[in-house]
């Protein structure tokens, strides 16, 4: 009987007719047509990634082909060809360059640290500016929120306020006043009723929308008034319209003479 060849132990995974690997003494052993071609400890994953990842670069196996024999996944395999390609061998030996646990955590204890200090800085810094603001308040309640004009010290007495603008308010508001009162006693005959509410009335008036028309050839500025909210409001002000027309006032700085205009009853 003829042996088919090559041979292979009877633990080899093969990866294809002619290339494999077996453990034996956790020592993983990698055959090529029955002969050994590589081995690692079991335990050195490094070494077992950059096997299979030169192994698949010089054509011994296939990248499915390992996946498909030792169950790994597709992903990693595909990282490590890729990692080889570009870094070779010291791309499985090298130093890890990346930050531990034990890095972190102590990086972590450091900030940790730092920010504990400055909380406390700041927390002597607010305890030092309430006494402060204590000491502040305390000093302002003793002092009194009103004084005498002569308890002022000399330098900073003020004089009494001047009278004149005051004067002259009250000027203008007599004035007002007293207009006010002739308007009133002109509608008089109205709201002979209506004793209290004339002022009323007239500043209702006073206060009503107006359309304004200037007729420069006969010099007059025709003043039509809106229509007021009763019969009675219309013939109080057309009435009133009447007795301040025949006063043939001009506007200020002009000659046209005002025509009031009230609204047709």
């Amino acid at each position: 009987m003829q042996l088919k060849l090559p041979l292979f132990p009877k633990e080899t995974k093969l990866f294809n007719s002619s290339f494999g690997l077996f453990s034996n003494g956790g020592t993983v052993f990698y055959l090529h047509c029955g002969q050994p071609v590589g081995m690692h400890d079991e335990e050195d994953h490094n070494s077992f990634r950059h096997k299979i990842a030169s192994f698949i670069e010089l054509g011994l196996c296939t990248q499915s082909e390992v996946v498909s024999t030792l169950h790994v996944s597709p992903d990693s395999i595909r990282r490590c060809c890729k990692q080889y390609r570009q870094d070779g061998e010291a791309a499985f030996f090298a130093p890890d360059k990346r930050k531990g646990i034990q890095s972190n955590i102590d990086q972590s204890i450091n900030e940790t640290k730092k920010w504990l200090q400055k909380q406390t800085d700041l927390k002597e810094k607010i305890e030092a500016l309430q006494v402060e603001i204590n000491q502040k308040a305390e000093a302002l309640s003793k002092i009194p929120s009103k004084i005498k004009l002569a308890d002022m010290p000399e330098e900073k007495r003020y004089n009494r306020l001047k009278k004149e603008s005051k004067m002259f308010m009250n000027i203008i508001k007599m004035i007002a006043y007293r207009a006010e009162t002739v308007l009133v006693n002109l509608i008089r005959p109205f709201y002979n009723n209506h004793e209290n509410d004339k002022r009323q009335i007239i500043q209702t008036m006073l206060a009503s929308s107006a359309n304004l028309e200037p007729d420069y050839e006969n010099n007059i500025l025709k003043v039509t008034i809106l229509c007021q909210s009763t019969p009675r409001a219309n013939k109080a002000l057309k009435h009133l319209c009447d007795e301040l027309n025949q006063t043939e006032i001009c506007y200020p700085q002009t000659n046209l003479r005002l025509m009031f205009i009230a609204p047709v009853v």
